[in-house]
């Protein structure tokens, strides 16, 4: 249950993260350019305004949901509550299997990929640029011998964060 609790609280202050960099951004990611084809500036103002406010949405959500996941994590996971197994992925699960399906939106629509920089920017992109932190709550069984508390089965859940990384 460590390791699970460990693997929980990395996958929310991940998301933390995101949330965080999509709510204070100014303009669009890079990989955004590319996928409308056109520099910040070249958007129209209104769009921008559309643009920025759906990406604090997502940061919102992203923040929220970490929180979510936290306060499970903290009180009713470490008090052994047997329900919290499997709320927590299945509260991770709402915010990042949506973020998984738009991010496979728009690859198979666009040229962009979540990796991808803009072709005018010459420096890397930072790690942390990436806003799309898709994350795989997988329901793991474990065999526990007689000295597990909890019996002969033990179920929990084991989060798997995959990074889109270059």
């Amino acid at each position: 249950m460590r390791w699970a609790f460990i693997c929980h609280l990395l996958v929310s202050l991940s998301l933390a993260t995101f949330g965080l960099i999509y709510l204070l951004r100014s303009e669009f990611m890079s990989y955004h350019a590319v996928a409308v084809e056109r520099e910040w500036s070249a958007v129209d103002p209104n769009f921008q305004i559309l643009i920025l406010a759906l990406m604090k949405v997502a940061g919102g959500a992203w923040l929220a949901t970490a929180g979510a996941m936290i306060v499970l994590l903290f009180k009713p996971f470490r008090e052994g509550e047997r329900w919290a197994l499997w709320a927590i992925p299945a509260v991770g699960l709402t915010v990042t299997a949506t973020s998984l399906y738009v991010t496979l939106y728009v690859a198979a629509n666009t040229s962009a990929t979540p990796h991808q920089r803009h072709r005018r920017q010459q420096a890397p992109m930072n790690r942390f640029e990436n806003p799309y932190p898709v994350v795989a709550s997988v329901p793991m069984i474990r065999i526990s011998g007689a000295e597990s508390v909890e019996g002969d089965l033990l179920t929990h859940a084991l989060v798997v964060r995959v990074l889109l990384v270059m």
